[in-house]
């Protein structure tokens, strides 16, 4: 039995997708070998054509105690708003590691009252809240939500 683990950067793993345009963003994914031998990459693969990993090479050796930049994501947005995750998958000599990507659009949802949960830039936020005389209070609730990472 082995002890230890693989790691990565969180931060390195988010790429926004900007509705209206096509960009490309690319990101260099650090790995750490916290394992007491050395770790051989077999392979790593990521199923969306959205997707594409470069600077990779097949079984690269990552000895114990280290972090390196083993390979870079580059992520196409396709100008749509979207949000969705999709996993980054290395196979090893000891383990197949699962590296989640998350695509974020940016916007935030609102929701008002007990109606439905939409993006706030589709919504009419004026809130009416009728006539109100000297002395009286009114309470709406709008509830603002970011389901981006």
């Amino acid at each position: 039995v082995l002890y230890g683990s693989l790691g990565f950067m969180n931060d390195e793993t988010r790429f926004q997708s900007s509705p209206g345009k096509v960009t490309s963003t690319m990101r260099s994914i650090m790995i750490s070998n916290s394992f007491s031998v050395p770790i051989l990459i077999h392979g790593a693969k990521i199923d969306d054509p959205n997707f594409r990993i470069t600077h990779f090479v097949p079984d690269s050796v990552l000895p114990p105690g280290e972090v390196t930049s083993l390979l870079r994501v580059e992520f196409t947005s396709n100008g749509t708003s979207a949000l969705y995750a999709r996993e980054l998958e290395l196979s090893t000599n000891v383990t197949a590691m699962k590296i989640p990507l998350q695509v974020y659009h940016g916007r935030l949802h609102c929701q008002l009252q007990d109606g439905p949960l939409r993006e706030c830039s589709s919504l009419n936020l004026d809130l009416d809240m009728g006539t109100l005389g000297v002395g009286e209070s009114r309470r709406k609730q709008i509830n603002i939500s970011n389901l981006n990472p």
